[in-house]
């Protein structure tokens, strides 16, 4: 019972210290949800008054339709005020962490760490989600008192649950960065990181591929969606999605963010048990992520400015070198001084600083001189599940090609429905029904011995090259796509088997 009572009491006291974003969670929700919606409510009533009756129940209906879509997990602005919020409370809730008179205070108290950990956790949801749920209920409250609809309590239920969710999930990546740092400027560092890092490293791999790869296409699942959505940020923001059915990427994204936040939880309460004392006013709190990170960090920025140097001074691989040298030096230099706190620190570990450079220029080498063969890539025949083959040497009429329909409904006059057609960058998934495969590969093959660049004349005729696009479903699971350009008479036979 006493720790009971000591456990409410040190929650209500730390509720006290962080009264002020209590204030700011009330008041970013109560004009976010509240005011907004009495503003659609008025612009609502104002329409009403103009439509005819016939057209009043349609017209409630859309105003129903537009508040789902506000509320819903896909609205930017609630992305952006959780993810603010996620970062203050969070912030406030453990930044005594960074300074040692106040860690002392607080490991000094006669109650184990945990209880610490989930009273600032406890508090952090309190102050967040508590005003968010009053405003959701007072807003639906609202737009039921105006327009009835028997599915809107549960989809207010469900995108409830959605961005609790996702607030969570960067709430948790925000306490990992501050768990891992000694101070805030570092934490803060950490935090942006954690966010950006490898939706960063995804855009550096296809910036690569795309330069040095005269087949490329796409870069995959893993590059394209994977890797951006390692990013809780991205992941709330919606940026990459991992599918275009609405409904599983609106649930792939929820469990995913209730799975990470489970694993976190559990990580940072871990770490906050480990964390010694003496870590504050450090720049790192756990040594041996040290070597990691630096690694990291000086390796992107080194085969980042290879390729600014690279297309800056017209595809030179001596300046690029050069960029991706001293770019490394300078960037361990940087994290030695940071990590040691120390300006004579700034050539320290010079083997560690040499391992980074001469990965990076690996690295480098790999795309640049395409070493595991990317360009000269053809599937084994019993490998491939299915294959497809668009060419614009036989048409350019991408209308023929539909892929998705909307209805359009208008208040003033009848439904409309409209088609949207396939570009030559999605019709492709639509011809997975190539009977002769080998044919497939000997059209490949050709096309990486005979290709050239695009619309590139050739010098045997009149002709010009144009994109021929090859796709592979494998039965790996694996889509694998190649582009390549080349005139009508060198593959003239084998488009002709292909579609016939």
């Amino acid at each position: 019972m006493t720790s009971r009572n000591l456990f409410f009491k040190l929650l209500k006291e730390d509720f006290k210290i962080r009264l002020w974003t209590f204030v700011v969670s009330c008041l970013t929700f109560f004009f976010s949800l509240i005011v907004a919606t009495a503003m659609m409510i008025s612009s609502h009533m104002n329409m009403v008054e103009w439509v005819l009756e016939s057209e009043v129940s349609k017209a409630k209906a859309e105003f129903v339709n537009s508040f789902k879509e506000f509320i819903s997990i896909d609205n930017p602005i609630f992305a952006l005020i959780f993810t603010g919020l996620s970062i203050i409370v969070a912030m406030s809730g453990f930044s005594y962490l960074y300074s040692k008179k106040k860690v002392d205070l607080y490991h000094s108290l006669p109650v184990k760490r945990e209880t610490l950990f989930f009273i600032k956790t406890l508090n952090s949801i309190i102050i967040v989600l508590t005003p968010y749920f009053v405003s959701m209920v007072i807003a639906l409250l609202m737009v039921s008192a105006n327009a009835s609809d028997a599915g809107l309590v549960l989809e207010v239920c469900k995108h409830f649950i959605g961005w609790s969710l996702l607030f969570l999930l960067n709430y948790f990546v925000v306490i990992l960065a501050m768990m891992l740092t000694g101070n805030m400027l570092i934490g803060v560092l950490a935090c942006a990181f954690f966010h950006l890092y490898f939706p960063l490293l995804s855009l550096m791999i296809k910036w690569y591929q795309s330069t040095f790869f005269a087949t490329y296409y796409g870069s995959g699942f893993i590059v394209e969606k994977l890797l951006p959505n390692v990013s809780s940020l991205f992941i709330t923001f919606n940026v990459s999605e991992f599918s275009t059915m609405t409904r599983v990427l609106t649930s792939t994204r929820v469990l995913t963010s209730l799975i990470v936040s489970a694993i976190l939880l559990l990580l940072n309460l871990f770490l906050y048990k480990k964390r010694a004392s003496e870590s504050a006013g450090k720049s790192i709190a756990f040594n041996v992520i040290k070597l990691p990170v630096k690694f990291m960090t000086v390796i992107f920025i080194s085969i980042f400015m290879y390729m600014v140097a690279y297309r800056i001074m017209d595809d030179s691989s001596y300046w690029g070198i050069f960029a991706a040298v001293s770019s490394a030096i300078i960037a361990h230099s940087t994290m030695e001084i940071i990590y040691n706190q120390d300006f004579k620190k700034i050539f320290a570990k010079k083997v560690e600083m040499g391992i980074c450079v001469l990965i990076s220029l690996l690295l480098v080498a790999v795309f640049e001189w395409d070493v595991f063969g990317y360009d000269r890539y053809v599937p084994n025949i019993n490998d491939i599940q299915s294959a497809a083959v668009v060419s614009d040497l036989l048409e350019d009429n991408d209308s023929q090609y539909y892929y998705k329909m909307k209805i359009w409904r208008n208040t003033s006059s009848p439904d409309t429905a409209t088609t949207e057609p396939a570009g030559s960058d999605t019709k492709e998934d639509y011809l997975f029904d190539i009977e002769d495969k080998d044919a497939v590969l000997k059209l490949a093959r050709i096309c990486i011995s005979k290709g050239t660049q695009e619309y590139a004349p050739y010098i045997d005729g009149d002709e010009f090259s144009r994109r021929v696009i090859v796709s592979y479903k494998l039965k790996s699971g694996l889509s694998i796509q190649r582009v390549y350009y080349i005139n009508y008479s060198s593959i003239a036979e084998q488009l002709a088997a292909i579609y016939n």
